[in-house]
């Protein structure tokens, strides 16, 4: 709990930031986010498409073959 407390101290000290750790910061966290929502999304096993097999057929050949 002490190490809290003297933690809280110091986040009244003002610190210099450059643009580009700005800029990586942003992106760090932007990235982050995107990651951690992509984990926790309830949508994992969906597959997108109406799944009438037009994906397994693809050439209009096809058919002719697996009737011979």
């Amino acid at each position: 709990m002490e190490k809290l407390r003297n933690f809280c101290k110091t986040l009244s000290e003002s610190i210099t930031m450059t643009k580009m750790d700005g800029l990586l910061t942003v992106i760090a966290a932007a990235l982050a986010g995107c990651i951690v929502g992509m984990l926790i999304s309830p949508r994992r096993n969906q597959t997108i498409g109406c799944g009438n097999g037009c994906q397994s057929n693809f050439y209009e050949g096809d058919d002719e073959l697996e009737e011979e």
